[in-house]
């Protein structure tokens, strides 16, 4: 994936110390072109669990900022919702308490542009 043009690799680490083999890591990807999205969601939710959030670039820095104290909060959204048109988009397709082993969540805020196109 590092090496798709319009994708940036910003982060990736195990989520467990060193020599614990369990398979458990977290990353972050950035996508500069939004034709790549549906690809690189696709490979992503391949191998874990994926979350696509959409926010104003003027929140990247504190999202980022989160996104590496993620360790030390419960707030999974790192600052997205105060963007008042933010979306953020999960899919786990490895559920065992799903008929088809796939779960959805959609989160969006209310004032935000996304009401307005249904």
């Amino acid at each position: 994936m590092k090496r798709q043009p319009g994708v940036t690799v910003v982060s990736y680490r195990s989520v467990f110390p060193p020599f614990w083999f369990l398979p458990s890591y977290q990353g972050l990807v950035r996508i500069d072109d939004p034709t790549r999205l549906r690809d690189v969601f696709g490979q992503v939710v391949s191998q874990s669990m994926a979350v696509v959030c959409i926010f104003d670039g003027s929140l990247e820095a504190s999202f980022l900022e989160a996104v590496k104290r993620t360790n030390d909060q419960r707030d999974y959204s790192f600052g997205v919702k105060k963007d008042p048109g933010s979306l953020i988009y999960l899919v786990d397709e490895d559920r065992d308490d799903s008929p088809t082993g796939a779960v959805e969540f959609l989160s969006y805020n209310r004032s935000g542009p996304w009401l307005r196109r249904f």
